[in-house]
Order: structure tokens, then sequence, then C-alpha cells
């Protein structure tokens, strides 16, 4: 995973991260409409950011789940789609990865269409495929780090997409906030888990905010077919208090 710091210097008490994921763009039921919204919120807010936690491409092939026939584009015109929507905010972006379905054609063909997304927007130097850690420090006294990654794994029903949330401190354990991709669903939710200070032996408590990026896909389709359990489309806004160390979530 890539660590990178964001130095953010501001008039305002706080700032934002609107996540966004699961674009799904050659998929039929994908809802730009509901996409340019969140991007034109973005993009008039001040202090609003974003951080691009893939699958924002179905990549339909052969071997995967989604129907080829039914794509309505393909992935190099999808590209040019992502880029038309994302390019008026690329300055706004603190990171990018890649999704499971991305993967599919890099299994296939040793292209990262991710990546490719990243250099379309000048972000490259952002992006990686594994996940991010993220140290975001504003006015050069609150510092808050996140941990990103896309996800993976089937998410049939609400309780099990928590879980899969919950399953990122297996890997970074003292993050401020998780984000997750993957589960088409926007959700939140906070633990206070007690940490000890090796020097003091003092116990202490630290907040950990877990969200989930949502989606841009119309309830249909395979998800459909599976039973799955039908989630919130958009994305969640993220609040990041300048002024101490706090964190809400409107969803």
């Amino acid at each position: 995973m890539k660590v990178l710091k964001k130095n953010i210097i501001t008039d305002l008490d706080h700032i934002y991260i609107v996540p966004l994921s699961d674009f799904h763009l050659g998929d039929p039921l994908f809802d730009r409409k509901k996409l340019q919204g969140y991007v034109d919120w973005i993009l008039k807010t001040p202090n609003a950011y974003t951080i691009i936690n893939g699958d924002v491409f179905d990549c339909a092939i052969m071997e995967s789940k989604g129907d080829t026939y039914d794509a309505v584009m393909t992935v190099q015109t999808a590209k040019k789609v992502a880029k038309e929507i994302l390019y008026p905010i690329r300055d706004r972006i603190l990171g990018v990865t890649t999704g499971n379905h991305e993967k599919r054609i890099y299994k296939s063909t040793g292209n990262d269409v991710s990546e490719d997304l990243a250099m379309m927007l000048d972000v490259e130097d952002l992006y990686d495929a594994r996940g991010l850690i993220l140290y975001i420090n504003i006015n050069n006294k609150i510092v808050y780090t996140v941990y990103v990654k896309h996800g993976n794994g089937g998410g049939k029903t609400q309780a099990y997409r928590l879980k899969k949330l919950k399953e990122l401190t297996d890997i970074v354990k003292d993050a401020d906030v998780y984000i997750i991709g993957h589960v088409h669903d926007v959700l939140t939710f906070s633990l206070n888990p007690y940490f000890i200070d090796m020097e003091t032996g003092e116990e202490k408590q630290r907040k950990q905010t877990y969200v989930s990026s949502g989606s841009y896909l119309n309830y249909g389709g395979y998800a459909e077919d599976l039973n799955f359990e039908p989630g919130k489309m958009g994305s969640p806004r993220i609040r990041l208090n300048g002024l101490k160390k706090d964190v809400h979530v409107s969803i």
C-alpha cells in the first residue's frame, strides 16, 4: 500500500472527504446523473475532497459475472467518460485505488485500467492498486490517518457488509477513518477501542470511524439474480474537524 501525506491550510474549521467508487461504467444500470450531482457538490464546496476507490469500470468479460452482451460501452470509451466526469475535480483527489472489476482486465491482459485513469487525470502519483494510507494535516494542527481499500468478497446482506468494513482493522490497527468500496451501500459506524501508551502505561481511547464509499449502480443485474439485499446509492460525506480531532459522517 502507498502512504500519502496531504497538508491542507484553510480558513474554515473543517474539510470534507466524499469517497467515490463503484460507478461500473459500461453497465446499463450506471446512474450518471446521480454521480454528477456528487461531483458538482465537491466542485462547488470549499475544502471538499475525494478518493476514487475502485470499480470505476464494469469490465464485464466472458469469464466474469455480469452480462458482456448487455454492456453499453467498451472499456476504452468508459475511460474517456470517466475522465470527462472526474477531470473538473482532479485537484480535489487525495488518492486512487483499483477494484475487483478492473482486476479482471489486468489478470487477462496485464493492463491496469485504473492506473490509466489516474494518468489521464494527471494524479498517477496518488495511485496504488492495493490500498492507501493518507495522513491529512489540517492547518498544521490536527492530523488524521485514513486507510482506504476497495475490498473484496460477497456482501449479500447489510450485516455482512458491516463485517467487511470491520475487517480492515486486521490490516491497519490504528487509523482514525477506514473506507471500503465494493459493497454497494452507504454505511458507517464508530468504535472507541483502548490503546496502551507504552511510555506512560496509560490507557487511551481512540475513536475509529468506518465508512463504505457507496456506489452509482441501480439495483438489478447479477445482484438481483443472486438475491443481494439492495443498498443505498450515492456517497457519504466525511467531515474532519480542523479545530479538534473529531470525525462526523453524513449518509
